[in-house]
């Protein structure tokens, strides 16, 4: 995973940020779909995104998963694992179930960040206040997004963002205080 300087315009962005929702195939996962003789579908998920959706969801920020993918044991299983909240499948129409996330919890647009690759994402990335693409992503998202992460799908852009949200919010000192060792100055924190 590549270190990033986030620049101050996305920092304050990240701070309205109450519900992050992404795709799942070409964000959490490399976007390479395997079927064994069997129907047996993988997927390669990245371990460092992984854990910066459950720091995140501790700190009181909401996930959603908005997928097309049918593959409902999979997408259930590792969003379970993940401590994601929403798990919305088979859907084409990712704005219009986000709309539903969001009015749900009464959370407004630009209080949302989404992270797409490909053109069922687009309405998403627009609309939100934070609309967030990875460098591998189709040319014609990466034009509507406000950023363009500079990890690659899972290879930690997921986790660039959610690092980004704690960062902006406060929340990762708390969380780094819990896992490194006392003896650490505060300041490096």
């Amino acid at each position: 995973m590549k270190s990033v300087n986030y620049p101050n315009w996305l920092i304050e962005k990240a701070k309205e940020i109450k519900l992050l929702a992404l795709d799942m195939d070409g964000i959490l996962t490399d976007g390479k779909l395997s079927l064994s003789a069997n129907d047996i579908h993988t997927r390669h998920f990245y371990a460092l995104d992984g854990y910066g959706l459950k720091f995140l969801a501790s700190t009181g920020v909401q996930t959603a998963i908005i997928t097309a993918s049918p593959l409902e044991t999979l997408v259930q299983s590792r969003a379970r694992d993940l401590s994601i909240k929403y798990i919305v499948m088979n859907r084409f129409d990712k704005w219009n179930a986000l709309k539903d996330i969001l009015a749900s919890n009464n959370i407004e647009y630009d209080q949302c960040a989404f992270i797409g690759d490909d053109w069922p994402d687009i309405k998403p990335i627009y609309y939100c206040g934070l609309g967030i693409s990875v460098p591998n992503a189709h040319p014609l998202v990466k034009k509507y997004s406000d950023y363009i992460t500079v990890n690659s799908s899972s290879e930690g852009a997921v986790r660039e963002i959610t690092d980004l949200i704690m960062l902006a919010q406060n929340t990762m000192k708390d969380i780094l205080s819990n896992v490194l060792p006392d003896k650490l100055p505060k300041d490096e924190l």
